[in-house]
């Protein structure tokens, strides 16, 4: 940053010299000062895909996703395909909840990814968000075989074994990404979830808050806070939060079939039968739904004895093998990423 801020003292518009102070000031995450340098490169410079490419970066670090995008977009139309774009284009697209496109990519990608731990990562953990959890498995597996330090193939291995009930490996793994990197939202939102199983109601809390704090537009983050306010009984703030993440996406029918475990909780079962059936069109296996019906059914609607029901389920997770709760959890918490 020196040497190019001596070169521009010199000649303010050496085009290199713009260059490098920007990828300095990037080095030194200053994003908005290098999208400052970056602009003011000549207009045929602009089009370069260096440039275009750390414009991205920058946008993604500040979590401008759409302007990231339209970026990046356009060095891969113009056949860039090495890992680093790759990477960036898969992981800014899963973040605007345009998990097809970015599937898309993933796919085409699969060759770099075998021998690019960071990619391997990224496509692990879009895998899981998609529901692929054979490729997400395969991918986590290969990120770490790659980089035994991947913060992404970590998270979503031990996403793997919450849902399996391996609560001592998956917090021990979690626990290293958030200790190795403080600000990994997917692994506070896993120790969140491990909380929440092991009925650790303030610890859940806060470790979910964290996440949210990092990722505000994750809606499987709004969820699993939800269903942790939900089984202390704070109906209105459980109600709240599964409403943020109606405001991020109204077509994920978890959403409705949460809103509708608030209903029976409280004993209105015209509204929350009407949830149900709001969820269900959506997403015919609604796992929350499922749960809020089997409330209603089971219970009557009663609002006490329907959370009995909630906490007996929780209470039982760590000693069998299952549990209507636990697989509502793994579900909800990948959510979608917006």
């Amino acid at each position: 940053m020196e040497v190019a801020q001596q070169r521009l003292d010199a000649a303010p518009d050496d085009a290199v010299a713009l260059f490098d102070l920007a990828s300095g000031l990037i080095g030194e995450q200053q994003y908005e000062a290098a999208l400052l340098q970056l602009a003011r490169l000549p207009a045929a410079v602009q089009a370069n895909s260096a440039v275009l490419q750390n414009r991205g970066l920058c946008h993604y670090c500040l979590q401008q996703y759409a302007q990231a995008r339209s970026l990046l977009e356009i060095c891969y139309a113009n056949g860039e395909r090495h890992a680093g774009l790759q990477r960036l284009l898969i992981s800014t697209l899963h973040h605007l909840g345009q998990l097809e496109s970015a599937l898309t990519i993933a796919n085409e990608a699969t060759d770099v990814a075998a021998t690019d731990g960071a990619l391997a990562g990224v496509l692990a953990l879009l895998y899981l968000d998609a529901d692929d959890v054979p490729n997400a498995r395969r991918w986590a597996r290969t990120a770490l075989d790659l980089d035994a330090k991947s913060v992404d193939g970590r998270v979503v291995e031990a996403t793997l074994l919450t849902a399996r009930l391996q609560k001592e490996r998956a917090r021990r793994m979690l626990e290293e990404v958030v200790a190795d990197v403080p600000q990994t939202a997917r692994a506070w939102l896993g120790l969140g979830t491990l909380s929440l199983i092991e009925q650790d109601l303030v610890q859940a809390k806060a470790q979910l808050q964290r996440s949210l704090e990092l990722m505000p537009q994750h809606v499987g983050s709004w969820h699993v806070l939800a269903w942790a306010h939900l089984v202390s009984g704070e109906l209105p703030q459980a109600q709240q939060a599964f409403e943020q993440a109606l405001a991020l996406d109204r077509n994920f029918a978890e959403t409705h079939g949460g809103l509708a475990s608030v209903a029976a909780l409280r004993g209105e079962s015209a509204r929350a039968r009407a949830l149900i059936e709001t969820a269900k069109r959506l997403d015919g296996g609604c796992l929350s739904a499922t749960f809020a019906e089997a409330m209603l059914t089971s219970q009557g609607g009663d609002p006490a004895e329907a959370q009995r029901m909630v906490l007996g389920t929780v209470a039982g997770l760590a000693n069998r093998d299952g549990g209507a709760l636990s697989k509502l959890l793994a579900h909800v918490s990948r959510g979608r990423t917006h």
